[in-house]
Protein backbone atom coordinates (compact mmCIF):
# COMPACT_ATOMS: atom_id res chain seq x y z
CA UNK A 1 0.00 0.00 0.00
CA UNK A 2 2.98 2.32 -0.37
CA UNK A 3 2.40 3.03 -4.08
CA UNK A 4 -0.22 5.52 -5.25
CA UNK A 5 -1.21 5.74 -8.89
CA UNK A 6 -3.12 8.75 -10.17
CA UNK A 7 -5.48 8.86 -13.12
CA UNK A 8 -5.76 12.49 -14.17
CA UNK A 9 -8.11 14.14 -16.62
CA UNK A 10 -7.11 17.56 -17.87
CA UNK A 11 -7.62 19.47 -21.10
CA UNK A 12 -3.98 20.43 -21.66
CA UNK A 13 -1.20 17.96 -22.41
CA UNK A 14 1.50 17.86 -19.74
CA UNK A 15 5.01 16.46 -19.95
CA UNK A 16 4.91 15.51 -16.26
CA UNK A 17 2.20 12.88 -16.90
CA UNK A 18 2.12 9.83 -19.17
CA UNK A 19 -0.71 9.87 -21.71
CA UNK A 20 -3.22 7.00 -21.51
CA UNK A 21 -5.90 8.10 -24.00
CA UNK A 22 -7.51 11.37 -25.08
CA UNK A 23 -7.22 13.79 -22.12
CA UNK A 24 -6.49 11.08 -19.52
CA UNK A 25 -3.04 10.68 -18.00
CA UNK A 26 -1.31 8.63 -15.32
CA UNK A 27 1.22 9.73 -12.70
CA UNK A 28 2.98 8.05 -9.78
CA UNK A 29 4.29 11.35 -8.41
CA UNK A 30 3.67 12.24 -4.76
CA UNK A 31 4.42 15.87 -5.67
CA UNK A 32 1.65 15.86 -8.30
CA UNK A 33 -0.81 14.38 -5.79
CA UNK A 34 0.07 17.01 -3.18
CA UNK A 35 -0.38 19.80 -5.74
CA UNK A 36 -3.74 18.46 -6.92
CA UNK A 37 -4.99 18.27 -3.33
CA UNK A 38 -3.55 21.57 -2.05
CA UNK A 39 -4.27 23.71 -5.12
CA UNK A 40 -7.28 22.24 -6.92
CA UNK A 41 -7.90 23.35 -10.49
CA UNK A 42 -11.53 23.23 -11.61
CA UNK A 43 -10.51 21.88 -15.03
CA UNK A 44 -8.50 18.96 -13.63
CA UNK A 45 -10.07 15.82 -12.16
CA UNK A 46 -8.22 12.90 -10.65
CA UNK A 47 -8.65 9.53 -8.99
CA UNK A 48 -6.02 8.04 -6.69
CA UNK A 49 -5.51 4.29 -6.40
CA UNK A 50 -3.35 2.66 -3.72
CA UNK A 51 -1.71 -0.73 -3.83
CA UNK A 52 0.01 -2.93 -6.35
CA UNK A 53 -0.82 -6.01 -8.40
CA UNK A 54 1.67 -7.83 -10.59
CA UNK A 55 1.66 -10.82 -12.90
CA UNK A 56 4.22 -13.17 -14.38
CA UNK A 57 4.51 -13.40 -18.17
CA UNK A 58 1.21 -14.58 -19.67
CA UNK A 59 -0.65 -14.77 -16.35
CA UNK A 60 -2.95 -11.80 -16.98
CA UNK A 61 -3.88 -13.06 -20.45
CA UNK A 62 -4.77 -16.46 -18.98
CA UNK A 63 -6.89 -14.83 -16.27
CA UNK A 64 -8.76 -12.75 -18.88
CA UNK A 65 -9.40 -15.84 -21.03
CA UNK A 66 -10.66 -17.70 -17.95
CA UNK A 67 -13.12 -14.86 -17.24
CA UNK A 68 -11.48 -13.58 -14.06
CA UNK A 69 -11.23 -10.05 -15.51
CA UNK A 70 -13.60 -7.99 -17.59
CA UNK A 71 -12.13 -5.77 -20.27
CA UNK A 72 -14.03 -2.69 -21.46
CA UNK A 73 -13.26 0.25 -23.71
CA UNK A 74 -11.74 3.15 -21.78
CA UNK A 75 -14.41 5.68 -20.81
CA UNK A 76 -13.29 8.92 -19.14
CA UNK A 77 -16.87 10.00 -18.37
CA UNK A 78 -17.49 6.89 -16.28
CA UNK A 79 -14.13 7.09 -14.50
CA UNK A 80 -14.25 10.76 -13.55
CA UNK A 81 -17.94 11.68 -13.39
CA UNK A 82 -19.40 8.83 -11.34
CA UNK A 83 -18.91 7.99 -7.70
CA UNK A 84 -17.00 4.79 -6.96
CA UNK A 85 -20.23 3.18 -5.77
CA UNK A 86 -21.80 3.87 -9.20
CA UNK A 87 -18.73 3.38 -11.40
CA UNK A 88 -17.92 -0.28 -10.67
CA UNK A 89 -21.48 -1.65 -11.03
CA UNK A 90 -21.87 0.38 -14.26
CA UNK A 91 -18.65 -1.06 -15.71
CA UNK A 92 -19.68 -4.58 -14.73
CA UNK A 93 -23.09 -4.12 -16.41
CA UNK A 94 -21.35 -3.04 -19.61
CA UNK A 95 -19.51 -6.37 -19.78
CA UNK A 96 -22.39 -8.70 -18.98
CA UNK A 97 -23.64 -10.89 -21.78
CA UNK A 98 -27.37 -10.55 -22.18
CA UNK A 99 -29.07 -13.76 -23.18
CA UNK A 100 -32.31 -13.71 -25.13
CA UNK A 101 -34.62 -16.69 -24.99
CA UNK A 102 -36.44 -17.51 -28.18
Amino acid sequence: MTQIQLLIRQPNRSEEFHSIFDDVYVSLSKTVLERLVKKPDGKVKFRAYAGYAGWVFGQLEQEVMRGDWRVVQADAETIFNKSASEMWPDLIRKTEIIGIEL
